[in-house]
């Protein structure tokens, strides 16, 4: 509506000797008013390093009215934003060196920090801060819903050799107390890839040479289950839910533990218990050259429209043949449907075998399909994706 929340970092260079912390406070101005944080206003959570300060803006933009909230830490690295609360985490290494570099603590095992933020309207107020152990992995590690906290962690880096890895997911209460956990989800040295939380249930990958591709009970925060477990080879990086039966799941096929190539995964989740793969496509390092798509650490380059039937992500590949090297940069589109899977609607590229030119979104509106490089905006239409039938170019 009419609210909008801003998170900001400011990091204090304490190694500086002739530092002026003054110089670093948070500060915002409405119609050139300028509003200084106070000190005495500051939140200092005690354990964390003081390095930083971490600001929490609410605006009320019909009323230009601003609250600010700002805590002196550890800066934050993944955020998760509920209906009512906003999550910041960060990692913390437990461990302390004295002078002589001595490691005096021996519980080295990293914690993820929670802080919780309450968003009502044009306000923010601090509730809480908790901790977990091991770290998390992108914004989709953690889940809202009824109140619980949900977060899904990874011990240790699958490192070869190591099996101290431990893949967690931990529910926590209102006051940020863990109520619960599920520990060890997958094989040793396998970390966590990816994660999605819908509802009452709550997916997860994780992956050395195997995909394990887990279906979690979340109904009773206080017993999370495993529901079902389906092994393939490679992974995929990124899930998203397709309806109520179906995950699509963005990720890599399998060479012995690396990567063959970009994978594009269906999973039929409908019956919780048995997870199966529903369709595949694998575009092989083998037959396409090296290829890759933004959609593995990007999510927002993916369009995916149940209504529409597609699915549309960026796909570019490097490849040498008899004619020498190719380069070809261009979206992918899919089409859908729960009975006959997937198959691929069309290529749209903008310049083909030039380097110059890189496609990384895709949007529609009505029946018009737009997608856009950093050269070209250019319009199609959704029945026939490869046909332009209008360029824009950007100025030089």
């Amino acid at each position: 509506n009419d609210d909008l929340y801003i998170v900001t970092n400011q990091y204090i260079p304490m190694y500086q000797e002739d530092v002026n912390i003054d110089d670093y406070l948070p500060n915002y101005s409405v119609n050139g008013m300028k509003v200084n944080a106070k000190y005495e206003d500051i939140l200092y959570i005690e354990g964390v390093s003081p390095n930083s300060f971490t600001s929490f803006y609410a605006l009320d933009l019909d009323h230009e009215l601003v609250d600010m909230e700002v805590l002196l830490g550890d800066s934050g690295y993944n955020l998760y934003v509920s209906n009512e609360n906003i999550y910041l985490v960060g990692t913390i290494y437990n461990y302390m060196l004295d002078y002589d570099l001595v490691l005096v603590d021996e519980d080295i095992e990293s914690k993820t920090a929670i802080i919780k933020v309450a968003i009502n309207g044009a306000s923010v107020v601090y509730q809480d801060y908790g901790i977990v152990k091991g770290r998390t992995l992108n914004q989709f590690s953690m889940d809202e819903h009824n109140g619980y906290l949900r977060i899904a962690t990874t011990t240790g880096f699958g490192w070869w050799g190591s099996d101290d890895t431990n893949n967690r997911v931990f529910v926590l209460d209102e006051d940020l107390n863990v109520v619960s956990s599920i520990e060890n989800l997958g094989k040793p040295r396998e970390t966590i890839k990816s994660v999605r939380f819908v509802g009452d249930f709550a997916y997860l990958v994780t992956f050395e040479q195997t995909d394990p591709f887990y279906v979690l009970d979340m109904s009773d925060p206080l017993d999370p289950l495993v529901l079902g477990e389906l092994e393939i080879t490679g992974f995929s990086s990124y899930l998203q839910p397709l309806g109520e039966n179906f995950m699509l799941g963005i990720g890599f096929g399998d060479t012995s533990g690396g990567t063959s190539g970009i994978k594009i995964s269906v999973y039929d989740v409908s019956d919780k218990t048995n997870p199966v793969v529903f369709d595949e496509v694998i575009y092989d390092y083998s037959e396409f050259g090296y290829s890759y798509s933004s959609v593995t650490y990007n999510h927002k380059d993916l369009l995916v429209s149940l209504s529409k039937g597609i699915i549309a992500l960026p796909f570019t590949s490097y490849n040498y043949d008899e004619e020498g090297y190719n380069y070809n940069s261009g979206i992918l589109v899919f089409n859908f449907n729960e009975a006959d899977g997937l198959s691929v609607r069309g290529y749209v590229q903008h310049d083909q075998n030039t380097e110059e030119v890189y496609v990384y979104k895709s949007k529609f509106i009505d029946e018009y399909f737009y997608t856009v490089s950093n050269k070209y905006v250019k319009v199609s239409t959704l029945a026939n994706p490869t046909n332009i039938i209008n360029t824009a170019a950007f100025p030089e």
